[in-house]
């Protein structure tokens, strides 16, 4: 807009959410991230369809850390959110967001491991809902970006009060 490069880019991020049917979380729970890698659970006719496909065989390595979850809603609601960055390789934002197809199913699995209750739901999996949106960083160190202002170029600022 202005000939301005900001050194930034731009991770897709995606939630699922799903009606925990069978009340494995409870209502209650708060937060839970997993902070130790993941090995997906597989059935061994699983783990072999996978194998013999080079673009599905990272599936069956090790993922890294971080699959987080939580119930959402009041007391009565069943929707259960997850959340696993397990690919943040930087792009470009296009809109409309694509999300991999089988990414509520990884998700869903991945879950299993801090809290093994949801691997009920593996045989018959629920209807899940994918959205997200991009987190844009700063290339290098994660420090705000404060660009020098250029004539006719609107601006925007915003502090935290002090508190002491």
């Amino acid at each position: 807009m202005l000939g301005v490069e900001l050194p930034v880019f731009c991770e897709r991020h995606a939630k699922v959410a799903f009606h925990d049917t069978l009340g494995v979380v409870p209502r209650h729970a708060p937060m839970m991230i997993w902070t130790d890698p993941v090995r997906l659970p597989w059935s061994d006719d699983e783990r072999a369809e996978l194998g013999e496909a080079e673009s599905l065989r990272h599936l069956l390595e090790e993922m890294p850390a971080g699959v987080h979850g939580r119930p959402e809603g009041g007391g009565d609601s069943p929707i259960m959110l997850g959340v696993w960055t397990y690919h943040a390789e930087p792009m470009e934002a296009r809109f409309p967001i694509e999300f991999d197809p089988a990414h509520a199913e990884i998700v869903l699995r991945g879950l299993t491991r801090p809290l093994p209750g949801l691997a009920a739901y593996l045989s018959r999996f629920p209807k899940c809902f994918v959205d997200g949106g991009y987190y844009t960083k700063t290339r290098g160190e994660p420090l705000p970006l404060v660009p020098a202002a250029h004539r006719g170029a609107p601006t925007s600022w915003a502090a935290s009060p002090a508190t002491g």
